[in-house]
């Protein structure tokens, strides 16, 4: 699944779109910084396990400082490795099971989370972080 706009959206491999629970900003000003928390809170409503695609765009100008997906209470954090390597990981973590996440940009500068095994019911927040120069 890709995305072509420059909006948000948070939906299974299948196209079915997660719920969206709630969203938390937090931001705080130094100078002409901004630092941006986004906290989004989704819900899988379905009766299976799914993998989930979450593509956003972020300001124009801003650099996406981190990610973390929050589950049951355990923070998952990525790291940053090669684009093969890091597919072969994620691929090879869903095969076995477990939970995995990876992130890309694409070419039209929106990101792409990727969360592998989000159980039946289950909940994710979804935790950016970002700053970007502001403009008088």
């Amino acid at each position: 699944m890709t995305n072509t706009t420059r909006n948000a959206q948070c939906a299974t491999r299948d196209g079915d779109h997660l719920v969206l629970k709630g969203i938390k900003a937090d931001g705080r000003v130094v100078g002409r910084m901004l630092e941006m928390t986004l906290e989004q809170t989704y819900v899988n409503p379905e009766e299976k396990n799914v993998e989930v695609v979450y593509t956003f765009p972020l300001p124009h100008g801003a650099v996406l400082l981190g990610i973390e997906v929050i589950l049951n209470g355990e923070t998952l954090h990525g790291k940053v490795s090669a684009k093969d390597a890091a597919r072969e990981r994620y691929e090879d973590a869903l095969t076995e099971g477990h939970t995995a996440l990876l992130l890309t940009v694409q070419p039209n500068g929106t990101h792409t989370l990727e969360l592998g095994n989000l159980l039946a019911k289950e909940t994710a927040v979804v935790k950016l972080t970002y700053v970007q120069v502001l403009r008088p």
